[in-house]
């Protein structure tokens, strides 16, 4: 899998001398472009829309960290790339795939680079089984579709609920999960609410409308989407 990449960094030594590594360790890697700094970063993003990008936390106009504050989304990879140690936490709570420190040693560089390619692979739908893959971060959990009540979002995470009680939280936007699901009978009552049709028990009317799945849980329905709910559950859709 071929894996479009960036650079944001204001040094360009520093640019220079990762994109040296790449090139010679990552050949999976297409280098698409660099940026210097917070607007130019985020620039480049909007612009090439890459699949990785490389990002340092120190520049002269501000931190690498402005940059995914100021995405209306994050569907991206992210490896930070820095000089300091202090904000490997915060790094984490952005949902990075690894925080190297430079001078950045080529084996840990392959190894954040064969991460994200993994992850990325783990997260396809396998289709021959109808099933899906389900990424965490001890383990990749294979589920049947036809088991999947309903997937609620939490911000850039995803909690999927399947008949037996079982909850897989995964590092995906309610939307990506969609993508995979719409197909298989799945439809978005809400913004926050992925719902399996064929697992709804009944449509509650009040307090602008809920749906009661198989397994007891009621999943609010959206003012906008209440017409078009009922329209489905009678048939006439």
């Amino acid at each position: 899998m071929k894996i479009k990449a960036v650079i944001i960094d204001d040094l360009e030594l520093a640019r220079a001398s990762l994109r040296s590594d790449i090139q010679d360790y990552c050949p999976n890697i297409e280098l698409i472009g660099e940026a210097d700094g917070v607007l130019s970063g985020l620039k480049l993003i909007k612009t090439k829309a890459p699949d990785l990008i490389f990002l340092d936390i120190h520049m002269a106009d501000g931190e690498g960290f402005e940059i995914l504050e100021l995405m209306d989304k994050t569907d991206f990879g992210i490896i930070f790339t820095t000089a300091s140690e202090d904000h490997a936490i915060k790094a984490f709570r952005h949902n990075a795939i690894d925080y190297l420190l430079k001078p950045i040693e080529p084996e840990l560089l392959q190894e954040a680079v064969l991460r994200f390619s993994s992850s990325q692979e783990s997260l396809e739908e396998v289709v021959r089984e109808e099933t899906l893959a389900l990424s965490t971060l001890d383990d990749l959990k294979i589920v049947k579709i036809k088991d999947i009540v309903r997937c609620e979002s939490d911000g850039n995470y995803t909690t999927v609920h399947e008949i037996n009680g079982a909850k897989t939280m995964v590092s995906k936007s309610l939307k990506e999960i969609e993508s995979k699901l719409s197909a298989h009978g799945f439809y978005r009552s809400h913004q926050s609410h992925l719902v399996n049709l064929k697992m709804i028990d009944s449509y509650l009317k009040s307090e602008g409308g809920f749906l009661r799945m198989t397994n007891g849980h009621e999943v609010p329905v959206s003012i906008r989407k209440k017409a078009e709910v009922q329209k489905i559950l009678s048939g006439k859709r």
